[in-house]
């Protein structure tokens, strides 16, 4: 029970990456369990695997190029966000079973985070657009740069070694 609190807001924060980018916190997971960093040597072995690793990474780096394209739909509509609310559940359960924590609490906790995530994500960028008159890609790669950073912190990754 000791680490369970301090997993828990990791948990919510992997959500809230997936609420950004559904792709990116099982991309982040699979990169730990590869290196090692973080708990990720506490992480199912298959996320260390060279094959699924590099599927991981390549749909969450196409996920970063249709984010961009007009014609992908709402994160907010029923069918993206639920795939986004499992995303949170699953990735905080994953996180939360690394340190011996309850996965059910990680799942919530991950589940509540990838909700705020996408709407905050949503809206905050629907209105840096509307505010600035900037083109939406812009603010699309903030989100990017935002999700990287708050997934890599979650997940224990060091950006330099």
């Amino acid at each position: 029970m000791g680490k369970t609190p301090s997993v828990l807001p990791r948990a919510a924060a992997l959500g809230a990456v997936g609420g950004m980018r559904s792709m990116m916190p099982f991309a982040l997971l699979s990169l730990a369990a590869r290196r090692g960093e973080g708990d990720g040597a506490s992480l199912p072995q298959v996320l260390a695997s060279p094959g699924v690793s590099a599927l991981l990474l390549t749909l969450a780096a196409t996920e970063l190029v249709l984010d961009k394209m007009p014609f992908v739909g709402s994160r907010l509509e029923p069918q993206p966000l639920f795939i986004r609310a499992c995303v949170g559940a699953a990735s905080g359960a994953l996180l939360a079973r690394a340190v011996a924590a309850p996965p059910v609490q990680g799942a919530v906790v991950g589940t509540a985070g990838a909700m705020m995530g996408a709407f905050a994500g949503y809206h905050i960028r629907a209105g840096l657009d509307h505010w600035t008159g900037l083109p939406d890609p812009i603010f699309g790669a903030l989100e990017d740069a935002t999700a990287i950073s708050l997934g890599n912190c979650a997940v224990g990754l060091r950006i330099t070694k």
